[in-house]
């Protein structure tokens, strides 16, 4: 049964979790706060399955990649750190936290766009021996931006999430478990089943709907 799912399969239960989300979330205000947590998840579960996704491409652009997921690994986690860290620096002095979120949402779900057709780019001319010495720089810079992308995400949600509390602790153990919750179902789902099932431009415009629910659900919520 599930070797024979299609995109559509996860496409749908998506967009009824949103609407239901959405529905609960206009009776009972206080959910507000949760759009943060689910925003949360979803960059620890793309970081995590865009991970899994660039290292299966080089594998099928190139044959092996043994040596290469050391590089790719690092990359992602150098991008990781400065991420964080220019984040850090960048929301002691904005105001509007809500906004910044969204912006960096948006740029998330860009790159979720931007990763499936750079891909099919370099199938289509991995021929060229331009393209085929580029594949594997571009990789990696890919890699890295992700890292870039998912540790911007953290610091915010947790300045955004503690706002009008003090539980500094409680906050940031409960947000990281939601990261590493993410980072664990992309980890396990990504390469056991939906690459294998959907391909890795399938499973890519799935990690993008996945961030357009995560956009919508920050944009509307009063945070």
């Amino acid at each position: 049964m599930m070797g024979k799912a299609n995109l559509w399969v996860f496409l749908v239960p998506l967009a009824i979790f949103m609407a239901a989300f959405l529905a609960v979330r206009r009776r009972i205000p206080k959910l507000g706060a949760a759009s943060v947590a689910v925003a949360i998840v979803t960059p620890g579960f793309t970081g995590m399955a865009f991970s899994m996704a660039l290292i299966l491409a080089f594998q099928s652009l190139f044959g092996y990649v043994y040596q290469m997921i050391a590089l790719l690994i690092a990359s992602f986690m150098v991008g990781l750190a400065i991420g964080s860290i220019v984040m850090t620096r960048i929301m002691s002095r904005t105001a509007n936290s809500k906004s910044l979120l969204i912006k960096l949402e948006s740029l998330v779900l860009v790159y979720s766009i931007l990763v499936p057709v750079v891909l099919i780019v370099f199938h289509s001319h991995l021929g060229q021996p331009v393209i085929f010495a580029l594949v594997q720089a571009v990789i990696l810079v890919l890699s890295f931006v992700s890292g870039i992308l998912v540790g911007s995400e953290f610091p915010l949600a947790n300045k955004i999430y503690l706002k009008g509390t003090g539980r500094v602790g409680e906050v940031a153990g409960a947000l990281y478990a939601c990261d590493l919750v993410g980072a664990w179902v992309g980890a396990l789902a990504v390469s056991i089943w939906l690459i294998p099932v959907l391909g890795i431009v399938n499973t890519c415009v799935l990690i993008a709907c996945l961030k357009m629910v995560s956009l919508v659900l920050v944009a509307t919520s009063r945070l």
